[in-house]
């Protein structure tokens, strides 16, 4: 709120709007390719280079004065991220984009590019947006997002994703599964506002109560077993399970173990071979499927620990529903 300041050798620097930049008021920085520096005020984007500010608003092509993040690319193009959308600069124009463009959300407040390429965006209570050659893919907290507010986006060593939100906690992504870590997991607070890995792999989160430090332990496959398949009635022995198609609901129970993952914070991949081959994700140990077509079937599924560890075999139970 009161500007930005330059230290070098020793000394301070502060540069407010008496000196050129667009507002007093400086949400982040960053540095281009070039070597200029990039500021995101509440009152446009301010570049500095050869000692002077040069400032973009709307009447340059910006979509919104209001600024939260600046980040380049590793094309070279500088993307802005406004309470009015995404803006993109390059060869000296703005590109914009918006819910009506595919983004998550209006309100965007930050940006991260990962080793392929893609750019995440986080907004301010819509979730997450990725973008792959000009296509949005979004993901909220029916995906497994901690929160639909996201702060701030972190890509670690591993290529997994991590999205810090305001009071959800701290999101982790592989890929395929999302898990998430709180206070409840031992993170000092559940603002999360800045994110980074070290040299030696471990996490650091700042939050709004403090500093966390997080090193993800060896890993332990969770294991998983099948409890039982119900249709009409509770089958939890034998290999195979025979039900006539007449009975309508199968489900399939089972649960995975692990001391280092809350018990409804484990995460399942399954999926029916003979119906469908690939895997889905639930955070529930039951799985229901209505009206089966007559055949043969295997259930699969996989636990997921806090840590992202899989269960080294799925549990598997076969079921054959003949016709009445």
């Amino acid at each position: 709120h009161g500007g930005i300041s330059y230290l070098r050798d020793g000394y301070l620097r502060h540069f407010t709007q008496i000196d050129g930049l667009a507002s007093d008021q400086v949400w982040s920085l960053s540095e281009d390719s070039q070597g200029r520096i990039w500021c995101a005020t509440y009152a446009g984007a301010s570049c500095y280079e050869n000692g002077s500010f040069r400032n973009f608003t709307q009447a340059d092509g910006l979509i919104h004065n209001r600024l939260r993040d600046i980040r380049e690319d590793s094309r070279g193009r500088i993307w802005f991220a406004t309470h009015g959308g995404l803006s993109c600069y390059e060869g000296g124009q703005f590109t914009s984009y918006t819910m009506a463009n595919g983004l998550v959300d209006d309100s965007i407040w930050c940006i991260c590019e990962d080793r392929r390429g893609r750019l995440w965006f986080g907004s301010s209570g819509g979730g997450v947006s990725c973008c792959d050659d000009g296509r949005f893919e979004n993901f909220t907290r029916a995906d497994g997002l901690a929160s639909d507010n996201v702060w701030t986006i972190y890509e670690d060593r591993r290529g997994y994703m991590w999205f810090g939100s305001s009071g959800g906690g701290v999101s982790c992504c592989d890929g395929k599964v999302f898990q998430i870590m709180t206070q409840a997991d031992g993170l000092t607070g559940n603002m999360v506002q800045v994110m980074r890995e070290d040299e030696g792999g471990v996490l650091w989160f700042g939050t709004n109560n403090g500093l966390t430090r997080y090193q993800p332990p060896p890993a332990f496959p969770p294991p998983v077993a099948m409890d039982a398949i119900v249709a009409g009635r509770r089958y939890e022995e034998g290999d195979t399970v025979e039900v006539q198609h007449r009975l309508g609901l199968v489900a399939f129970e089972f649960h995975g173990m692990s001391f280092k993952t809350r018990p409804l914070a484990m995460v399942y991949r399954y999926r029916l071979r003979g119906l469908h081959d690939d895997w889905r994700t639930i955070r529930r140990q039951r799985v229901e499927y209505e009206d089966l077509p007559p055949g043969e079937y295997v259930f699969e599924v996989v636990a997921v620990d806090r840590d992202l560890v899989y269960s080294q075999q799925p549990a598997a139970r076969a079921l054959k529903v003949v016709p009445d």
